[in-house]
């Protein structure tokens, strides 16, 4: 059986996911932005708070720079925390990337339940 994230990972190496799927993960990258900006400042976060943002700034480096830039401490530098810590919400680089690749494929299966229940009336999100 194939692992839709080693799938993924492929196509992004190999340069396959480009044009809608690019432009979907800047609009994604965005609309993250937004979501993290609203939340209050403050120095100390809760866990889920703190992956979150993790994601959204590995989200941002994937988008930027591609899947060779994104190493835990250019994460931790990009994050303003240090690398112990990412190292404790993510293990490995594999684990980060499947983060980030889990939470790009929640989003757009919202996106696509969303879609659907405006073509199909009656159908249940």
């Amino acid at each position: 059986m194939c692992n839709v994230f080693e799938t993924l990972r492929i196509f992004f190496d190999q340069g396959r996911l480009k044009g809608g799927t690019r432009s979907y993960l800047t609009d994604y990258t965005a609309r993250m932005s937004r979501t993290t900006e609203e939340a209050p400042k403050s120095t100390r976060l809760s866990s889920t708070l703190r992956r979150r943002e993790l994601v959204e700034h590995a989200t941002r480096i994937l988008n930027e720079q591609g899947l060779e830039a994104l190493h835990v401490t250019a994460l931790a530098q990009r994050a303003g925390v240090s690398r112990p810590l990412v190292y404790r919400v993510f293990p490995t680089r594999e684990d980060l990337f499947k983060a980030v690749l889990e939470d790009f494929v929640r989003d757009m299966m919202e996106r696509f339940q969303r879609g659907l229940v405006k073509v199909l009336p009656g159908t249940v999100a």
